[in-house]
């Protein structure tokens, strides 16, 4: 990767050739700000993942790696059965 400026080495940047892709339909920078913000990765982890592994890895943190999408959030109800299935002792 490379600075597109000057051509130096940009390892946290996009890769070279990267802002030709701006009206491929692809929201880049949103899901850049989304991998960074959701999943730590840095410029460089990003750039370097599939779509797939993106999509792969914020299934994962949506919920559905566990089975389903993800699920509401917890009612009173749900959390009172908890409480009563796992007291504090």
């Amino acid at each position: 990767m490379t600075h597109s400026a000057t051509g130096a080495p940009d390892p946290d940047g996009a890769p070279a050739g990267a802002a030709d892709r701006a009206g491929d339909g692809w929201d880049w920078a949103g899901l850049a700000a989304l991998a960074a913000v959701r999943l730590g990765w840095p410029p460089a982890v990003f750039w370097a993942a599939t779509p797939r592994e993106l999509a792969a890895a914020l299934a994962l943190i949506a919920g559905a790696g566990s089975g389903g999408p993800a699920r509401h959030p917890m009612g009173r109800a749900e959390l009172r059965a908890l409480i009563r299935r796992f007291p504090d002792r």
